[in-house]
């Protein structure tokens, strides 16, 4: 049942984050991990962000990735994200640019634009894919305009500069996209997006 497991999951993060009740680690465990046995995606990323970092259980790479999994096979273009950041830094896996890209483009095609941006330092860099700036500079641009931060502030610079992606130094562009960034309002967790 969907609503029982997405109200099991709701639940959970009350209680995890005391949010109208007291907080009940042990509760909220309970309720993410029958949300989670019931293929809610949700409760699938959130226990792998659990495992990942130790909060509340004890940190175990292999279970956080495991989960990781289970919620990126239904679209969760977190999860999808996260297991790319993981596969690109070695973090809890083998190190394989491969399959970061595999992983980044699978949530960028959904829309995801951080995993447009790595997508596209991907292309620019060369590391899981065969380096191709036209490309590079495609997935920068739509990272961009669908709201990164960091992909704003570097096509601004590759524009100013004229430097990959880029091709040629175009200061109008340049400006539209340092306008961009300026107004963002994810500017003050950006440094979340390049975190691998």
């Amino acid at each position: 049942n969907r609503g029982l497991a997405a109200a099991q999951c709701g639940l959970a993060l009350a209680y995890w984050e005391a949010q109208g009740v007291d907080r009940n680690m042990a509760e909220a465990q309970r309720l993410m991990r029958l949300a989670a046995g019931q293929g809610n995606p949700d409760a699938q990323r959130t226990l792998g962000d659990w495992y990942a970092t130790g909060e509340g259980v004890a940190q175990d790479q292999a279970e956080a990735i495991k989960w990781y999994l289970l919620a990126a096979a239904q679209d969760d273009v977190i999860a999808q994200r996260y297991l790319g950041q993981r596969y690109e830094s070695g973090f809890g896996v083998n190190q394989d640019h491969y399959e970061a890209v595999k992983w980044f483009r699978s949530a960028a095609d959904l829309g995801d634009a951080v995993s447009q941006y790595f997508l596209s330092v991907a292309y620019t860099s060369g590391k899981g894919v065969p380096q191709n700036y036209v490309e590079g500079l495609r997935w920068l641009r739509q990272a961009a305009n669908g709201g990164s931060f960091v992909a704003q502030v570097s096509l601004a610079g590759a524009y100013l500069y004229g430097r990959a992606p880029a091709e040629h130094q175009d200061m109008e562009l340049a400006y539209v996209y340092t306008s961009l960034a300026t107004a963002n309002p994810e500017k003050s967790t950006a440094g979340r997006e390049s975190e691998g």
